[in-house]
C-alpha cells in the first residue's frame, strides 16, 4: 500500500504538472499535449500486461523494483527539463514513466490483496482505490505548494520551469522511497490468488 501510494503521487504529478508546464510555458494546446501523452499510455498498457503475467510466476518484488526504478528515473528526467527540451525527448521520458507505472501496478495489486481472506477482497480493493486517490490529492497539493513557493509571485518562464523541476525532484525522492520500501516485498508468488 505504501509503495502504491508513493507511485500514485508521482503518477498524479506527471498527469497534472507536465500538461500545465507545456501549456503555460510553451503555449502548447491541450490537443498537442494529449497527443504527446498517447505513446506513454500505450507503453503503460504493455507494462501492465507484462507485470500481470510475471507476478504469478516470479512474485511481486522483481517487477515492482524494475517498475519503480523506471518510474524514478523518469521523474528525475522531468526534474531536468528546460524550456527548449525537445518534445520527442519529453515523450520518451513519459514512455519510461508509463512503462514503470504499468509494470508496477498489477504486482502491487496482487501483493496488496493476496493475503486478504476472500470475504475482505472487496473492502481491500475499495481501500486501495481510496488511498490511491488520497495520494494523488496529497501529491497535487504538496507539489503545487513547492511550485508556488519556488516560482514566486511573478516568475519568468525560466523561473517557472525551475519551479516545476523542483516539484519533480521532490516526486523523485518519493519514488526512491517507494523503491526502498519495495525491497521489503515478498520474493515469491502468493500461495493463493485473489
Amino acid at each position: 500500500v505504501a509503495v502504491m501510494m508513493l507511485v500514485s503521487m508521482g503518477q498524479f504529478a506527471r498527469l497534472v504538472f507536465i500538461p500545465l508546464q507545456l501549456e503555460s510555458l510553451r503555449d502548447k494546446s491541450a490537443l498537442a499535449v494529449g497527443i504527446l501523452f498517447l505513446p506513454a499510455a500505450l507503453v503503460s498498457a504493455v507494462g501492465m500486461s507484462i507485470g500481470g503475467r510475471v507476478v504469478d510466476r516470479i512474485g511481486p518484488r522483481l517487477p515492482v523494483l524494475v517498475g519503480t526504478t523506471a518510474f524514478a528515473v523518469a521523474l528525475f528526467g522531468f526534474s531536468r527539463l528546460a524550456l527548449d527540451t525537445p518534445l520527442p525527448l519529453i515523450a520518451g521520458i513519459l514512455c519510461i514513466q508509463g512503462f514503470g507505472f504499468g509494470i508496477v501496478t498489477p504486482p502491487l495489486l496482487v501483493a496488496g490483496l493476496s493475503d486478504l481472506p476472500p470475504a475482505l477482497t472487496a473492502q481491500g480493493t475499495a481501500l486501495r482505490s481510496l488511498l490511491t486517490q488520497v495520494a494523488g490529492a496529497i501529491a497535487v497539493a504538496l507539489l503545487g505548494a513547492v511550485i508556488t513557493t519556488s516560482a514566486g509571485a511573478t516568475p519568468t518562464p525560466t523561473e517557472a520551469q525551475d519551479a516545476y523541476n523542483q516539484a519533480f525532484l521532490v516526486a523523485t525522492i518519493g519514488a526512491l522511497l517507494a523503491l526502498l520500501i519495495a525491497t521489503r516485498m515478498p520474493r515469491r508468488p502468493a500461495t493463493h490468488t485473489i
